[in-house]
């Protein structure tokens, strides 16, 4: 549908005034919304996608591992009516026994594995902007796996370095990814590594993707 003079010299946000951004978005309101654009404003963005400048499209995101509160604890319950309010570093998910004696009887490549695990989380994050949930859930889970399959199979090789384990973990995402987007989720890695409690809000969130 084309639109006519009048529509093109309003605003984008009158444009876009009867479409609710706010709800999840769908086949035809993503129809609306582009229908409500320019011929000029389709080009750009049509040129933006096509020369992979998606940082020119979406709302900058900084990574939590990049903020410096710390990150709150909540005690694992059924009971949503005690659900706390969600900060920019995940909650940590209390458990019953020290994280020390958890680690007494796995084998040693579990640590590695670890690793790829948490390779999959930084890259499913910058995937999807952060925002992993709602109707990017499926994404999100498929990230993850696609980069470690054991967390869907609960099968996997036996790694003997954290650095055999990246670059399977690499190789699984996509064997030709630059070597900056590399650079760009090995410095997430580090940042997530740098503080004990970071780690442990990493796998506090994974849960809804490992479990």
């Amino acid at each position: 549908m084309d639109m006519n003079e009048n529509d093109a010299d309003a605003s984008l946000a009158e444009r876009l005034a009867g479409v609710d951004l706010d709800a999840e978005i769908d086949d035809d309101k993503m129809v609306k919304i582009w229908e409500a654009l320019t011929e000029k404003e389709r080009e750009e963005f049509t040129s933006l996608v096509n020369r992979q400048q998606i940082d020119a499209i979406l709302t900058p995101w900084k990574p939590w591992w990049y903020e410096s509160e710390k990150p709150e604890i909540s005690e694992i319950t059924n009971d949503v009516s005690g659900q706390t309010k969600k900060s920019a570093i995940p909650p940590v998910l209390a458990i019953g026994a020290p994280v020390q004696t958890l680690t007494q009887k796995v084998h040693p490549s579990v640590i590695f594995q670890l690793a790829q695990i948490s390779l999959a989380y930084v890259y499913m994050m910058r995937h999807l902007n952060g925002e992993p949930y709602g109707s990017n859930l499926p994404v999100a889970f498929t990230d993850i796996i696609t980069a470690s399959p054991l967390v869907a199979s609960k099968v996997s090789e036996i790694y003997n370095s954290t650095h055999e384990a990246l670059l399977v973990g690499f190789c699984n995402i996509d064997e030709t990814m630059s070597i900056a987007s590399k650079c760009t989720l090995l410095s997430d890695l580090l940042a997530i590594y740098s503080k004990s409690m970071y780690v442990a809000a990493m796998v506090s969130e994974s849960d809804d993707y490992i479990l």
